[in-house]
This record gives structure tokens, C-alpha cells and sequence, in this order.
């Protein structure tokens, strides 16, 4: 390989999104969560692959700053089996504008300006979102190729880099299970000056194939763990299809679709 700096990755197939924007009484856009997941992509025959084995209708993709012919389907399931290959996952607090990333922070320093971060440190009025970028191939569909998970929730962000070293660790891609998990948190609502309770979705990552020793062990209990774990799902005749809930109300206020 020429660019030893460079990270090796597969092709990008598509896009997995866990919120839609939708038509307010205003009649503006506004963010809507989901419950299930959604795919986008270019490429049509794999969204009706996962309409079929998922749920959900098919359809034309349109959203602003995409370009090109596009593709999407909100399936029935808040469950996908996956292969998680080596990747980093370093999320960041982003702005984006016109297109472009207008800041980038790790909470200290931005890395577009070279300065101090300047996102505001009260979560309630922050100008950046946490952004945590996930990479996955899905189990069952066909193609060679990997598809995009991009999340603002604050815990992926926190949950999601603790499987980097696992993933750093072996030299295959290693299986597991993306998750939308249903939560709900109390907090404090200064306008209103009363407790509330705000439900909300969040992508998690169950790796179901090593142990906790195994994974301090690490070296050869590692890698064959997750050998066995593989030759054990290959040897399954017939992957079962995955529709773990069905889809319900949306609720509003999401990450971005």
C-alpha cells in the first residue's frame, strides 16, 4: 500500500439513518426520530434486498445536498446483524454549513480553524452536534462493501468508542449487532421550571460473539472466538429475517436524517 498514513476501507454501499425530516404544520422541514432504521443509496437493488429481508417500501430518496439518484427504505426493524470491520471511531462536536464542515472540536481544540473550541459548553444551546461516524457491513444483503452509520446522540458517543480497541485488536471484521434502543431520561426544564421525561433512541453496537475474559486475554483467545463465533453463523442454513418491532409513531425532535 503507497499511503502507509492512509486507513484501508471498503467501498461505501449506502447510508443508515435513524431520523427523517418532515413536513410541520408551518410547512417546514423538521427533524423527526425513528423507531426502525432507514437505508439510503445510489444503488437501488440493495434497498430492495433490504426492504425484502426488513420491511418497509422502497422509494425514490430526495433530500437537500444530496446529489444524484438516490434510494431509501424505513424498515420494520430496530435490529441489523452486522460485521464491524477495523475502523477508528473518534466522535467530535461538528457544525456544519452549506455543505461543508464549519467546525470540528474534540471539546478543547477546532481543528478546521487550528483554534480553541468555540461550540457553547451548555448542552441545551450547543452549536455543534456530538458526531460519531460507524461503519458496518451487513450480514445479510448482498455486496461487498460497508454502510455508514452518522449519529448526534451524546451516548453513542460515548458507548461506541469503547468497541474501537476490540475492533483494533483482531484482524477481521467481527460480528454483532446494531441496535436502536429505546431510553427515556429525566431532566430539568429551565423555560418551564419543572422536571420532564424525554424519550429518545439511541444506536448501540452488542458484540455477542467474545467474553470479557477473552477480551482481556486478547492475542489467539481473541481472534478465535470470533472464528468459532463466524463458522457457527455460516453454518445456519437460511439467515432468519430480522424485524425485531414493528415501526410506530415517530417522535419529534432527531438526529439528523
Amino acid at each position: 500500500m503507497a499511503l502507509r498514513d492512509k486507513q484501508e476501507t471498503l467501498v461505501e454501499l449506502g447510508r443508515i439513518r435513524t431520523g427523517q425530516r418532515v413536513k410541520a404544520q408551518s410547512g417546514k422541514l423538521r427533524p423527526d426520530k425513528l423507531q426502525t432504521f432507514k437505508f439510503t443509496s445510489p444503488i437501488e437493488h440493495l434497498i430492495v434486498e433490504i426492504a425484502a429481508l426488513y420491511g418497509g417500501e422502497p422509494g425514490a430518496y430526495v433530500s437537500e445536498g444530496v446529489r444524484g439518484k438516490q434510494f431509501q427504505v424505513v424498515t420494520d426493524t430496530n435490529t441489523l446483524p452486522v460485521y464491524l470491520p477495523k475502523q477508528i471511531i473518534d466522535p467530535f462536536y461538528e457544525r456544519w454549513g452549506n455543505g461543508a464542515c464549519m467546525r470540528r472540536c474534540d471539546s478543547i481544540r477546532d481543528s478546521i480553524h487550528d483554534a480553541p473550541c468555540d461550540c457553547s459548553s451548555d448542552p441545551e444551546e450547543r452549536v455543534c452536534k456530538p458526531t460519531t461516524r460507524l461503519n458496518v457491513m451487513l450480514a445479510d444483503v448482498p455486496g461487498l462493501g460497508q454502510w455508514r452509520l452518522e449519529t448526534h446522540s451524546i451516548y453513542a458517543a460515548m458507548e461506541m468508542t469503547q468497541i474501537a480497541g476490540l475492533l483494533g485488536a483482531v484482524n477481521m471484521p467481527v460480528p454483532g449487532r446494531l441496535v436502536l434502543e429505546s431510553r427515556a431520561r429525566k431532566f430539568f426544564n429551565r423555560k418551564k421550571q419543572q422536571v420532564e421525561t424525554r424519550d429518545y433512541y439511541v444506536p448501540i453496537v452488542v458484540i455477542d460473539s467474545v467474553t470479557a475474559r477473552q477480551v482481556q486475554i486478547g492475542g489467539d483467545a481473541l481472534t478465535q472466538a470470533i472464528q468459532m463465533s463466524n463458522n457457527a453463523t455460516a453454518a445456519v442454513e437460511g439467515a432468519p429475517a430480522a424485524r425485531a418491532i414493528e415501526a410506530g409513531t415517530a417522535t419529534p425532535a432527531g438526529p439528523d436524517p
